[in-house]
């Protein structure tokens, strides 16, 4: 799900993940400073990205946006979110 506040601040987004039969949900930020319109995020809902987490505490995940997310986490960028990638940073400014 993609909530947000028509004042800005962030766009939150509530996601799951599986680490083998495990199933975890958790919820982070996109900054965006603009006010929120619910239909610029909508394309990412079902899209399938990578998520970084602590190897003793998945619960403490972060699901990977824009370029600067994979830089933190030394992730390769597949072409496969090329076009997701962008798009996000062309909304966020980043």
């Amino acid at each position: 799900s993609i909530e947000g506040s028509s004042k800005g601040g962030g766009v939150f987004v509530s996601y799951e993940f599986y680490i083998g039969s495990q199933k975890y949900f958790n919820k982070n930020a996109i900054p965006f400073s603009q006010p929120f319109f619910s239909n610029q995020f909508t394309f990412i809902i079902g899209k399938k990205l990578p998520v970084a987490y602590e190897k003793n505490d998945p619960s403490n995940s972060e699901i990977l946006f824009i370029r600067k997310d994979y830089q933190k986490f030394k992730v390769p960028i597949s072409t496969a979110y090329d076009s997701i990638i962008s798009r996000l940073e062309e909304i966020t400014n980043r």
